[in-house]
């Protein structure tokens, strides 16, 4: 019997025992990775999954994509012509959506 093996370690960026691969939000942020991927067509209910791998998906043309979403472009919420999934503010409030996620990171902040 070896005293040491070889192998691979799935990556877990977020470090929440989780590999990044089963993770809906790898990096923790709040913000699901398929709609950072731009991917967020894809996920019609907002549950984070691509929804060909939920029950009762439709797509008829068998592509991978919902039906009626296949010609949509990514979201835009504050139409300030940088896509939600790469905005660091999406909805333009002046709060970074990575803090609106909520981060699970509490800062204390000292006042004089």
């Amino acid at each position: 019997m070896a005293d040491d093996a070889e192998g691979t370690v799935p990556l877990d960026s977020d470090g929440d025992g989780l590999a990044n691969h089963l993770d809906l939000d790898s990096d923790n942020d709040g913000i699901y990775d398929v709609d950072e991927g731009g991917d967020g067509d894809q996920d019609t209910n907002n549950d984070g999954m691509v929804d060909a791998n939920d029950v009762g998906f439709s797509d008829s043309d068998n592509d991978g994509m919902a039906d009626g979403t296949e010609t949509t472009r990514p979201l835009d919420t504050d139409n300030d012509g940088y896509m939600d999934y790469v905005d660091l503010d999406a909805d333009n409030d002046g709060i970074y959506d990575v803090v609106e996620g909520g981060d699970g990171v509490r800062i204390r902040m000292e006042m004089e």
